[in-house]
């Protein structure tokens, strides 16, 4: 969940939510958040800040936008949506034919 800092005291941390909604965590619970930039980003490898929830919250927003292809460096890392998605389309295979990732 994203949210703001509010205070810390004693190894605690109380953070404000999104939603309005105030909580109290341990403060190795709390991971910084990568700048608007990297929102949906497609090689999180990219990212100023590395760690589970950055890349599970991205890996969650590209779902969201049908974007099942995410790279972590040279690995590919890919969301199975369950559903046929026209990826695999001639055109689409020949716009990445002998491409080299960016």
């Amino acid at each position: 969940m994203k949210g703001q800092i509010q205070s810390k005291d004693g190894g605690m941390v109380t953070v404000k939510k999104e939603d309005g909604n105030t909580v109290t965590v341990k403060e190795s619970d709390v991971h910084p958040q990568n700048p608007p930039k990297f929102d949906k980003i497609e090689d999180m490898a990219m990212f100023t800040f590395l760690h589970e929830p950055a890349v599970l919250f991205n890996l969650k927003e590209r779902y969201a936008a049908w974007m099942i292809y995410t790279y972590s460096g040279l690995f590919c890392v890919t969301v199975n949506p369950y559903k046929w998605l026209p990826v695999y389309d001639y055109d689409v295979v020949a716009a990445y034919r002998g491409k080299e990732k960016k």
